[in-house]
């Protein structure tokens, strides 16, 4: 289903006799030599990049938060590892007290984000973002200077990793069997089709002049100097206007029960990612991609495009913009700010908002449009009901269901509701 799907929207793969290589003035079509090419250029291409000028020694010197116990490896079989490996969980990656040993004594930095409970790309776009939109609510210049490591990973000093390494507690035997793994590594180069953009590596910030731009991709999202989110929403309108046509090129050929899967793998997984920042905004490229998501839901109906999807929505249950961003903005508000405080934490008067979230005074619209301050006042027009469901999982199952019974097409309308 999924070839069938990829010929629709374009990605098709072509013979690898076709591939070339361009190298000069000279196009290398031999397989052999463009491999042998390429496995020259991968082995060569740090030796530039790290900088002499680098002193090693002042590196390990630096102070680093060290542990004092030692990691123990004990004897196994190779049928042990096997029969463990099969119990493992996916995505699993904590200790038997559903804590990762290496995060339990606080070795790794707390700003690391993307394997961590509580800690994913969004949760770390959204403290970004929060920053900036703190010190402009302040009357602060906010500067943010994002560093390339494409090519980190290669440039990395072996002696450093490893005694990185031992200061976490991997020392001893332990020690030697990383660095036997790092030392007297072979490459092998295999080609394929993805494009990559050019690579400008940097190792050391030491003299660099930093380009000044008013806007970046972060973490899959576009950001620009003002916070304004056109740019993004142009993007994530192309895209999902390309999936809208491919649903309906597959519309004629798949069941109504394949076209709802392709639907929610494809378009409102698309949808989804970022509306935490951008779901509760005004504009064109906002109601532009209203209009896409609801020409895909007449699709999915075989109705005409004049035909109302308030219905549709709760039909086909599937939720509006605005709908998905309460239900996204109100579970992170529950899932991961756990500073904030209800009002019974502020006074002790028994009034009937003492289950809201305790509201902050913002300055600035930009602020007033933060994830935080956003979410906050979604979650205190929530019902009563709702706001009195302490399991995070319970609660966005009934938040879910509550919004599919209305279908709101802006936020507006759920704060006059």
């Amino acid at each position: 289903m999924w070839q069938l799907i990829n010929r629709k929207i374009g990605r098709t793969t072509e013979d690898d006799n076709k591939l070339e290589l361009k190298l000069g003035n000279n196009l290398i079509t031999n397989p052999k030599e463009m491999t042998e090419i390429l496995n020259e250029y991968f082995t060569n291409i740090t030796t530039n990049l790290t900088k002499p000028s680098i002193e090693h020694n002042n590196m390990l010197s630096q102070k680093i938060n060290t542990c004092a116990t030692s990691v123990f490896i004990y004897p196994v079989t190779e049928d042990e590892v096997v029969n463990m490996a099969k119990t493992l969980k996916n995505k699993h990656t904590a200790g038997p007290d559903d804590i990762p040993e290496c995060l339990e004594y606080g070795v790794l930095s707390d700003t690391q984000h993307g394997f961590r409970k509580g800690k994913c790309l969004e949760v770390a776009v959204q403290e970004f973002i929060e920053k900036i939109q703190k010190t402009l609510d302040d009357g602060v210049h906010s500067v943010g200077i994002f560093i390339d490591l494409t090519k980190a990973y290669d440039t990395i000093n072996r002696n450093i990793l490893l005694q990185k390494l031992s200061s976490c507690g991997i020392r001893g035997i332990t020690n030697l069997w990383f660095k036997s793994y790092l030392s007297n590594r072979r490459i092998m180069s295999f080609h394929n089709r993805q494009v990559k953009d050019p690579i400008r590596p940097q190792v050391t910030l030491n003299d660099i002049t930093l380009d000044y731009v008013v806007d970046l991709k972060f973490l899959g999202i576009h950001i620009t100097e003002t916070l304004n989110w056109n740019i993004h929403l142009q993007t994530l309108a192309h895209t999902l206007s390309k999936i809208a046509f491919m649903i309906k090129s597959l519309n004629e050929i798949l069941s109504p029960h394949m076209m709802r899967h392709i639907n929610f793998t494809k378009f409102q997984a698309t949808l989804r990612s970022g509306i935490l920042f951008w779901g509760g905004i005004k504009g064109d490229s906002r109601i532009k991609i209203a209009k896409v998501q609801k020409r895909v839901i007449r699709i999915l109906a075989g109705v005409s495009s004049r035909t109302s999807c308030r219905n549709l929505f709760k039909e086909f249950k599937i939720l509006t913009i605005a709908s998905l961003y309460i239900l996204e903005v109100t579970c992170f508000i529950c899932k991961y700010c756990n500073s904030l405080k209800k009002n019974t934490q502020v006074h002790q008067h028994d009034t009937r908002r003492k289950l809201d979230i305790h509201v902050k005074m913002k300055n600035t619209e930009t602020y007033k449009k933060s994830v935080i301050n956003m979410g906050t006042k979604i979650y205190n027009k929530l019902p009563g009901f709702l706001k009195e469901i302490d399991d995070t999982k319970i609660f966005r199952k009934k938040l879910k269901s509550f919004l599919l019974l209305h279908s709101f097409y802006s936020v507006e309308e759920f704060f006059a509701s």
